[in-house]
């Protein structure tokens, strides 16, 4: 077994274990161990992973220890930490890799366990299937700020991998008018997001893929993206990779029109914050078209930024999204991501509930007080009474869509 410590900016190599490098003293926090066993879920097997891997986290993932050819169980000692903060600890393992935190506590050594998989380049519809897929749109300005949900389900028996080194899964991206690619993320059981480069397919125009392994159980993957949004309206024109109960997109604010066939207007959620349509029963290949158009010119107060600095520009027809070189910068954004995925879950059944016209009365003398004592600026105020009106509109019609 060949290790690999990297510690202060200088990395030393060789074989077994070895003290501190040339006497340096170790980080505020001390050495830690990590006694590890790997066990192979998909068959009662040994392991032996082609790396392991310890990371600090802080203002980035520093590797720190770097292993090769591991059999298990192994002890891992002389860990650099950060004062409390936790390690992450990766396997790979048929060129997947397995993420786990590990805290220490007040412990000087961590036992832990990982799961491993088998890996197939073969998704099974049966047993992998899109379960959740949402899309918050919201206008800042000039531009259209866009950020995708989408939760696969992976529930293979015997429970294996699926991974595809040619693009385990599929997006779109618009050919014409995108501004800025903000990132492409996934995050599995761990709960961490890993930026995921991506690249075009060839022959297809705007239809890229990940290199995500859809690991057994959940995986969350978010793509989010800015449109030009200077005209005043912007269409979504893709079509169905994969088939979908249902297509669930927020709007903010929720003054902007929201047309497009087969979509199921549910108004707006009790706040007046969103607009809610809804997609039902999407086959591989169905054409997804949305309009939208109008409406407030920012969204800003309504929901929280998923913007970071130095994002990537559009990418050209041949150009890889390639990964973020911050690897924190994922998780800035992705909250709004999952928290997108949050709310849709929550709003469908508060505006599928449908407030009484009583209800959405007080809430627009709440929306009025809150604007006469200066806490709603006057466009928020106005997009969000617009909403609720609409709400109101619909219930008197008794129309539940466009």
């Amino acid at each position: 077994m060949r290790r690999r410590l990297v510690w202060g900016g200088l990395a030393v190599s060789w074989i077994g274990a070895c003290g501190i490098a040339f006497g340096q003293a170790p980080p505020a926090g001390g050495v830690k161990t990590i006694r590890l066993n790997v066990d192979n879920g998909t068959r009662p097997t040994p392991v032996t992973a082609e790396q392991v891997t310890v990371f600090q986290l802080g203002s980035g993932m520093t590797p720190v220890i770097e292993l090769a050819n591991v059999t298990f169980p192994t002890t891992i000692p002389d860990i650099p930490v950060n004062g409390a903060q936790p390690v992450l600890l990766q396997v790979r393992y048929q060129d997947v890799s397995y993420n786990q935190p590990v805290s220490f506590g007040e412990q000087d050594t961590a036992d832990v366990e990982v799961a491993v998989y088998d890996t197939t380049a073969t998704w099974d519809p049966e047993a992998i299937t899109v379960t959740t897929s949402r899309i918050l749109f919201r206008r800042l300005g000039d531009k259209m700020s866009i950020d995708k949900v989408y939760v696969i389900d992976n529930r293979s028996q015997p429970p294996v991998t699926y991974y595809d080194p040619e693009g385990s899964f599929r997006f779109h991206l618009p050919s014409t008018g995108l501004s800025e690619v903000r990132g492409v993320s996934a995050a599995g059981a761990s709960g961490m997001p890993v930026p995921q480069p991506s690249f075009p397919l060839e022959g297809l125009d705007g239809v890229y893929a990940s290199r995500t392994a859809m690991k057994p159980g959940e995986t969350q993957i978010g793509v989010s993206y800015d449109v030009d949004y200077a005209s005043g309206s912007h269409e979504m024109s893709t079509e169905a990779f994969y088939p979908l109960s249902e297509l669930l997109v927020l709007v903010a604010p929720a003054d902007i029109e929201i047309t497009g066939d087969g979509w199921q207007n549910l108004g707006t959620e009790p706040e007046g914050r969103f607009a809610v349509a809804r997609l039902g029963d999407v086959e591989v290949g169905d054409p997804i078209r949305l309009r939208l158009s109008g409406g407030s010119t920012d969204a800003t107060d309504l929901v929280g930024s998923s913007r970071t600095p130095n994002a990537n520009p559009a990418p050209s027809a041949s150009q890889r999204i390639t990964q973020l070189p911050d690897p924190t910068r994922a998780e800035k954004w992705i909250v709004v991501l999952l928290m997108g995925a949050a709310l849709a879950f929550g709003l469908v059944s508060a505006v599928m509930a449908r407030a009484s016209p009583e209800e959405i009365a007080s809430t627009l003398k709440r929306l009025e007080a809150e604007h006469d004592a200066g806490e709603l600026t006057k466009d928020e105020y106005q997009s969000r009474k617009k909403g609720l009106q609409r709400q109101l509109d619909a219930l008197d019609s008794g129309d539940a869509g466009r």
